[in-house]
């Protein structure tokens, strides 16, 4: 399986609103990203909480966080999942929003997906947090 560039996978379809205390409203984003034969597909998510990849296996799952009425792109992740494990791949925060803990919020949302049924990894990325 390819992973890409943040950028360069489809634009998601739903904006979340996240209750944070941020310097403005924030929403994110969640797509899952599985190769089938050679074909790259994609599910958006709508919501934070449910556990609907408890049971999966593969794939990549991207998390971003937005500002500026979804039109600013202010930090980003990508996790890997296997059968145990959720390995974070790639983690980024922009300019003023760095340690404002939205790695860590994406971190929370990403365990509440796979229900919390998952080792996770990722600690090189720890200076984004």
């Amino acid at each position: 399986m390819i992973i890409y560039a943040p950028n360069e996978y489809p634009a998601p379809l739903y904006h979340i609103d996240l209750a944070c205390a941020a310097p403005e409203p924030l929403t994110m984003s969640v797509r899952h990203h599985v190769t089938v034969g050679a074909e790259d597909q994609f599910m958006h998510f709508d919501q934070l909480t449910v556990p609907v990849l408890q049971y999966t296996d593969d794939g990549a799952l991207l998390l971003d966080v937005w500002a500026e009425s979804n039109s600013d792109w202010v930090a980003s992740t990508i996790f890997l999942l296997t059968a145990d494990h959720l390995a974070l791949r790639e983690a980024r925060t922009f300019g003023r929003w760095r340690e404002m803990g939205l790695v860590h919020l994406m971190t929370s949302v990403a365990q509440n997906l796979t229900g919390w049924t998952k080792q996770i990894s990722g600690h090189r990325w720890a200076n984004v947090w």
